[in-house]
């Protein structure tokens, strides 16, 4: 009874609303076909036809307000006619030079620069899709990353406890692509880089057998070779000009000696799955020796950093009854050696950037509204990483959000409807600012 009486009273209300919100062609479609939605065909006529004439009124006068003169009227919808919206011309530069009066320019990016760095790790796989259909590789400059920029600028790295900083917000804010943005800002400058993401690493942690090195703990071999391949191609030349400082037996039948270079280290840990965990212990030693000399500035880079502080991860074992199982994040050799790495006490010339998200966390006690970085990594995870200089990144200003519609439009991204005043509002309203929001729908115009 309450269904069908809904019937009949939407139709009233739903054309009274149009009145007020007619102005975009894709919600008087939806608004139209609910208030006809099981409605006889003679009511149907008529509720379109006084539809039809109040809409087209209400949105005529909505867009003289809004300064829009040219409007064509095409059955419900009211189609503004004319030139494309003319935009500012674009400003590109480089991040290392840029102030906080350049928000909202472009840095261009080196092309064999970001293969190397986010093939694997790093920016998100959309963001890389569109790289390659522009065929230019560009990121904006925002201001959290200004901020860690300017601040790196001005740290002392003689100091024995590295720098950290966590970036956090709401999702689909840009934490990812603000970490990644400074993590080619310090490849670029010839720093050692380790990118370490949590989700990659802590995730699906098949194949996870008892460790021989660290008893009661178990390893990961196939973690560790995906992340040493990772460093390998960050950082090949200067893995290649460095060499080990120590022998390092890594198995009782594999060893590598003190003139070899760092390349060869990560070479026999990634052919021998036994030695991956071991030749990934000692490749951090080596890089925090080569830091203590003074060689080279290190940047760790770990990704949805809350996962290193959940209680257990998920493990699927042949030697196991039940076959899957579930075990503490410390217990991994690979996780405790990160952890360990983010308080080391004793490392100069390095530096922490981090970035924790709300979506893939997993705490039990977590307010799913909740984004600070005392919710997700919690009081044992917090104190733990105290010192530390949180960045928040927030949604597009609208100095960014034009120059975000600008880039695209640039580079013929955003064609036929969208280009014209009143699409160009609607991907402004509908995406609320959000740049997950704004990207995806641009990928659908």
């Amino acid at each position: 009874m309450k269904k069908n009486m809904l019937c009949y009273i939407l139709p009233k209300f739903t054309t009274r609303f149009a009145m007020r919100t007619a102005n975009s062609r894709f919600h008087t479609d939806i608004i139209y076909r609910m208030s006809t939605r099981k409605q006889r065909p003679a009511e149907r006529s008529q509720i379109r036809g006084s539809y039809d004439e109040e809409s087209t009124t209400s949105s005529s006068t909505a867009y003289a307000t809004a300064g829009l003169s040219s409007i064509q009227t095409h059955e419900q919808y009211s189609i503004p006619i004319g030139n494309d919206v003319v935009y500012n011309e674009l400003r590109y530069i480089d991040a290392g030079d840029a102030t906080f009066d350049d928000v909202g320019s472009w840095s261009i990016l080196d092309e064999s620069l970001v293969k190397r760095l986010f093939t694997h790790t790093g920016l998100m796989r959309r963001d890389i899709e569109i790289f390659q259909t522009l065929r230019h590789a560009a990121l904006m400059i925002r201001q959290p990353t200004l901020e860690i920029i300017s601040l790196m600028n001005q740290t002392d790295f003689n100091r024995p406890t590295p720098t950290r900083f966590i970036i956090y917000g709401k999702p689909g804010r840009g934490k990812t692509t603000a970490l990644s943005h400074i993590v080619y800002h310090c490849a670029a400058s010839d720093w050692f880089v380790l990118q370490v993401p949590g989700q990659m690493i802590l995730r699906n942690m098949l194949g996870s057998p008892p460790s021989l090195s660290h008893p009661g703990m178990r390893d990961s071999p196939q973690k560790a070779q995906n992340f040493l391949r990772n460093v390998k191609l960050n950082n090949e030349a200067l893995l290649n000009e460095h060499l080990l400082t120590q022998n390092h037996q890594l198995t009782k039948r594999i060893s590598v000696d003190i003139d070899q270079s760092l390349m060869q280290l990560i070479d026999v840990g990634m052919a021998n799955s036994d030695a991956a965990t071991m030749a990934t212990v000692a490749l951090l030693h080596e890089i925090k020796e080569c830091n203590r000399s003074g060689k080279f500035k290190t940047l760790l880079s770990v990704d949805n950093l809350q996962m290193f502080f959940e209680d257990e991860s998920l493990v699927q074992d042949k030697s196991l009854h039940p076959k899957i199982a579930y075990f503490k994040v410390k217990e991994f050799v690979l996780a405790k050696l990160f952890i360990d790495l983010m308080k080391c006490d004793d490392w100069p010339n390095s530096m922490m950037v981090a970035a924790v998200c709300p979506t893939n966390c997993r705490r039990p006690d977590l307010d799913k509204k909740s984004f600070l970085p005392r919710d997700l990594l919690g009081d044992e995870g917090f104190y733990y990483l105290d010192p530390f200089i949180p960045i928040r990144i927030e949604r597009y200003t609208r100095n960014e959000l034009d120059s975000c519609y600008a880039y695209y439009m640039d580079h013929k991204w955003i064609q036929g409807w969208c280009r014209k005043p009143q699409g160009r509002f609607e991907l402004l309203a509908l995406s609320d600012r959000i740049p997950f929001s704004f990207t995806q729908l641009i990928r659908a115009t």
